[in-house]
């Protein structure tokens, strides 16, 4: 009976907190003030924040923010991890069957990558939401025949029989279809919702880790192609090579949705509890 009576006293205490105030001596702090302190630690704080992280399956990657109160804004910068793109790349041939043999093409050609994040979070002590705008970049490098073949087999007889003609025309360009190494690059554009929870470790309270999931939408999709510097064969790879490569990159690419579940270590510097 006791406990029961206490429970409903501290209820009663918490939301008519007159009750409480007639209640305790003078001498004696209320439990709305009790209530009060606590409440004031758990806001969320002020100051500069960095990071370090994954965010699976894309990137490993660094950042630093900016919390206010329940707000933070924050900007990433990483790295595209092979393991992760090889990931990525399964969960499109999945979704489009039909392309498998590009997809992994692109896998086997892939050269490196990067990831620019931009975010705003919303903070409901311990969760947060967020919206993410993240600019990817993704870079393969191959010859311009294998490229054809791998990406465009239908257009590949058609480009190599064009190929053949320009060397007899030009001897001093010798095999350069076989040979000149082309870099064609993605530049996917995504735009990201996320729910996510943060941890503090440690006493001091600037230590903390940090987990959410997103889903990415891609908003816009461009590619280019840049080539070894010989002046001779630049126009022919102009005109024949690098439009059908960019077309079939862009639409491998434009359907690149992917869910993501990001780990990271989070310091901050300064913190001040906001009251």
């Amino acid at each position: 009976m006791y406990p029961s009576l206490m429970g409903w006293a501290v209820a009663a205490c918490l939301l008519f907190p007159w009750i409480g105030l007639q209640a305790q001596p003078p001498s004696q702090p209320t439990v709305l003030a009790v209530y009060g302190r606590f409440k004031r630690t758990e806001q969320p704080s002020s100051g500069l924040e960095l990071l370090a992280g994954t965010q699976f399956p894309i990137q490993n990657r660094l950042g630093m923010g900016w919390t206010h109160g329940r707000i933070s804004l924050y900007t990433t910068y990483g790295l595209l991890s092979r393991a992760y793109v090889n990931i990525a790349l399964n969960i499109q041939k999945r979704r489009q069957p039909d392309q498998t043999a590009n997809y992994n093409f692109i896998r086997s050609a892939f050269e490196q990558g990067r990831v620019w994040e931009w975010g705003f979070r919303y903070r409901f002590n311990p969760l947060y939401v967020g919206i993410f705008l993240q600019s990817q970049k993704f870079a393969i490098a191959a010859t311009p025949q294998a490229l054809i073949e791998n990406l465009a087999p239908e257009k590949a007889a058609d480009i190599q029989r064009r190929a053949d003609n320009f060397s007899r025309r030009v001897p001093a360009v010798g095999n350069f279809y076989e040979s000149t190494g082309i870099r064609p690059t993605v530049y996917p554009t995504q735009l990201a919702f996320a729910l996510g929870r943060h941890w503090h470790l440690g006493k001091s309270r600037q230590l903390g880790l940090g987990a959410e999931v997103a889903y990415s939408l891609n908003l816009y999709t461009a590619s280019r192609v840049t080539s070894d510097k010989r002046s001779l064969v630049t126009n022919f790879l102009l005109e024949n090579v690098n439009p059908v490569v960019e077309k079939v990159l862009q639409q491998r690419f434009k359907h690149f949705n992917v869910p993501l579940l990001s780990v990271a270590l989070v310091y901050r510097l300064q913190p001040v509890h906001t009251r």
